[in-house]
């Protein structure tokens, strides 16, 4: 009925932007600091946040699966990405991805 409404009284009939939470902030970051700089310090981030580092303990790991195979280098809370692995950064900021899940096929976009 909104969307009538708008048209009708000639305004344009569509809202725009998202909503984000303080969690699609906070994993906004992360994903941000590991794709720019492959690597992020959780505490500090999660620091800055006002929350425990210990939010990401089943993201971390998941992390270690991806240590196994030399996607990921973890101390603690600091991840680094080695050069090495730069083309699989993706990967490694999946799993901080809240709208992502396990179960989800994920196929690269080529268009």
């Amino acid at each position: 009925m909104t969307y009538r409404a708008a048209v009708v009284a000639g305004r344009l009939a569509t809202a725009r932007g998202s909503a984000f939470t303080a969690e699609d902030r906070l994993r906004r970051d992360v994903i941000e600091r590991l794709m720019c700089d492959l690597h992020v310090d959780l505490g500090e981030l999660c620091a800055a946040h006002d929350c425990d580092a210990d939010h990401f303990a089943a993201e971390l790991s998941k992390l270690d699966a991806l240590a196994n195979d030399g996607l990921v280098e973890r101390v603690g809370y600091k991840i680094n990405v080695p050069e090495r692995a730069r083309p699989f950064v993706r990967t490694v900021c999946a799993v901080f991805d809240a709208y992502i899940s396990d179960d989800d096929t994920r196929f690269s976009r080529a268009s």
